[in-house]
């Protein structure tokens, strides 16, 4: 950040409205997508506690489960990148189609396998919040870098010309 703020101060590069644009509300979704798992990860861990004492096994999913989606709400804050939106997206669809099935043909385990659950409000908020998750980090996606053979870290080559681009610019937002 503080490159880009030396070489929008020195007049190399002015950031288009549509940047502008894209980043703030990249940077929203990612807020919102964070929060939306916290919420469900909150949900998750208020039920271990009933988890425990039902089917041990359970109890143990579900908190790892809120820890898994704590550690991820922190990390996409903090490190955004597509790996991490990715891992997003797959944690909470698995998290809603294990659900789905738990509630519609029952899990093969626990206790009393094969059958359905009822729903509960709760765990439905929960699901819900989950598949807003997922809505989110895919509208985020746009804004969030790919940080592939680390060219993020890499140092610019100082014969190029700025002119040319800001590709080359590490953390400016066309840097990809």
């Amino acid at each position: 950040m503080e490159t880009l703020a030396r070489i929008q101060g020195a007049g190399l590069w002015e950031p288009s409205l549509d940047e502008l644009g894209r980043d703030w509300s990249g940077r929203w979704f990612r807020y919102a997508a964070v929060a939306l798992t916290a919420g469900s990860a909150a949900i998750h861990v208020a039920v271990i506690r009933e988890h425990l004492q039902e089917f041990f096994a359970a109890g143990v999913f579900f908190a790892v489960a809120a820890a898994i989606q704590a550690a991820w709400g922190v990390a996409f804050v903090s490190w955004p990148s597509r790996r991490l939106a990715l891992l997003g997206i797959l944690g909470n669809l698995g998290l809603v189609a294990l659900w789905t099935v738990s509630r519609t043909v029952g899990l093969p385990f626990g206790p009393d396998p094969g059958q359905a659950e009822a729903i509960g409000f709760i765990d439905f908020l929960s699901t819900v919040l989950e598949a807003l998750t997922v809505v989110a980090v895919a509208l985020a996606w746009r804004s969030v870098r790919s940080y592939e053979a680390s060219s993020e870290w890499m140092i610019p080559d100082r014969t190029q010309n700025l002119s040319s681009g800001t590709r080359s610019i590490p953390g400016s937002p066309n840097a990809r």
